[in-house]
């Protein structure tokens, strides 16, 4: 997990894999506001035969929870872009 500010907030943002063991197939990046009052999430899963030769960012399917707007959805987003293995 990691501070992240975002719009003059500060946010503990992080990931949360199913199985620590296979990250890339269900994840969810979290977001919570620094006086825990908010919660944020993007879902994102990727099938499992995906090819390994495959884009997994073109083949995901993503999930906001929480309604985040637009400045944290783009903190979200930036956090899973950053994540080893996404591309």
């Amino acid at each position: 997990m990691t501070a992240v500010t975002e719009d003059g907030e500060k946010y503990l943002v992080g990931p949360v894999c199913e199985r620590a063991d296979d990250c890339l197939h269900n994840r969810v990046l979290v977001a919570f506001s620094w006086n825990k009052a908010k919660a944020y999430a993007l879902w994102v899963k990727v099938p499992t035969a995906l090819p390994e030769d495959k884009t997994p960012s073109r083949h995901a399917d993503y999930r906001w929870l929480g309604s985040p707007d637009e400045g944290i959805q783009a903190m979200l987003t930036e956090q899973l872009k950053s994540e080893p293995g996404w591309y």
